[in-house]
C-alpha cells in the first residue's frame, strides 16, 4: 500500500461542478488532467494503510493499459476529466485494484463519486450504442456534446437518464420505511419507484406508496434530487403526508413496511444518499 503521494483525488476534494468538454480526447497540451479507469465496469483505485480508498486517476499508458475507448467529459478545479475502459495487461501493485461502483460509493468523497458516477454512465452509454439500433452501422461519439451518431443514417443517441422518485411519507410523529429483500441485514428505507410513461413525478409518488404499502398521500412537496448511476437513474426526493388507509403491502416489492418515530429508527441507508437526507430532516423535525 502507497502513501498518499500519487496521483489520486483526496477523498476531502473542494466542490466544484464538473463541466463539459467537448468529446474527443485533445492532444496533450501540459493541463493537468484526471483519469477514471474502468475495466469490467469497475473503477481503478487505491487503497491506503489506514484502510482508506481512493481513485487512482493516472493515465493508463503510465500503467501499462492498453486503453479500448478514452473521451474527454469535463473538468473539475481545472484539470480535464478523462474516461478510459481498458484491458488489464500487466499486473496491478497490491494497493492497486478494481472495484465495483456501489463499494466505491461508500467509501469515497461525495464530489469524487459525482465525477466517478458521470464518468460511469457515459461509459455505459458508449458500450450500448457501438452499433445503430436503427440500422447496425458503426456509431462514434460526437465532438460537441455527450452523443454518439451513426456513420449510416445520422441517428444520434444520448445518454440515457431514468428517473426515479424516493419519498419520505410522515404521519405526525412518524415515518414510513420499507425493507426490500436486497437491502443489508436490519435495514429500511424510504419508498422509491421509476417514473412510468405519461405520469408526473407527484403522480408517481402517489402511485408507488399506494401501490407498495396500501397508504394513500397529500401535500406531495419537492425535497431535492441526487444522480444514481446504477447504472444510469436521477433520484429525485420528496416529502408527502398520510391520508389514509392501513399498511399493506405488495409482497413482490417488500418484506416489510413500518411506521417508525424519530427516536426509534432502524439502520438506515448510507450517509451521502438522498434517502438518508430524507429520513435525516424527518427525524430533525422531531428532536
Amino acid at each position: 500500500m502507497k502513501n498518499k503521494n500519487s496521483n489520486t483525488m483526496s477523498r476531502s476534494c473542494a466542490s466544484s461542478s464538473c463541466q463539459t468538454l467537448s468529446g474527443k480526447t485533445p492532444a496533450d497540451d501540459g493541463t493537468q488532467k484526471y483519469w477514471f479507469i474502468f475495466c469490467d465496469n469497475k473503477i481503478l483505485t487505491r487503497e491506503y494503510l489506514d484502510g482508506s480508498i481512493t481513485v487512482v486517476m493516472s493515465n493508463p499508458a503510465d500503467l501499462g493499459l492498453a486503453v479500448n475507448y478514452q473521451r474527454s467529459f469535463g473538468h473539475f478545479q481545472h484539470a480535464r476529466c478523462y474516461l478510459a475502459e481498458v484491458t488489464i495487461v500487466k499486473e496491478l501493485g497490491n494497493d492497486m485494484s478494481f472495484r465495483g461502483m456501489r463499494s466505491v460509493f461508500e467509501r469515497v468523497d461525495s464530489e469524487l463519486f459525482k465525477l466517478v458516477g458521470r464518468a460511469f454512465q457515459l461509459l455505459h452509454h458508449y458500450q450500448n450504442n457501438i452499433y445503430c439500433p436503427r440500422c447496425g452501422n458503426r456509431m462514434s461519439a460526437k465532438d460537441a456534446e455527450h452523443a454518439m451518431v451513426c456513420s449510416g443514417c445520422g441517428f444520434t443517441s444520448f445518454p440515457q437518464i431514468s428517473p426515479a422518485v424516493i419519498m419520505a411519507v410522515t404521519r405526525g410523529d412518524k415515518i414510513l420505511l420499507g425493507r426490500a429483500s436486497r437491502f443489508r441485514s436490519g435495514m429500511y428505507s424510504t419508498l422509491a419507484g421509476f417514473v412510468e410513461p405519461g405520469e408526473t413525478l407527484e403522480e408517481t409518488v402517489a402511485r408507488e406508496v399506494f401501490e407498495e404499502t396500501g397508504i394513500k398521500v397529500g401535500e406531495i412537496t419537492y425535497f431535492g434530487s441526487q444522480p444514481w448511476p446504477f447504472p444510469h437513474s436521477l433520484m429525485v426526493g420528496f416529502t408527502a403526508v398520510y391520508r389514509e388507509g392501513s399498511i399493506t403491502i405488495d409482497e413482490n416489492e417488500l418484506e416489510d413496511a413500518r411506521w417508525f418515530s424519530a427516536d426509534n429508527l432502524p439502520p438506515l441507508p448510507s450517509e451521502g444518499t438522498i434517502a438518508r437526507a430524507l429520513i435525516e430532516n424527518f427525524r430533525k423535525q422531531w428532536r
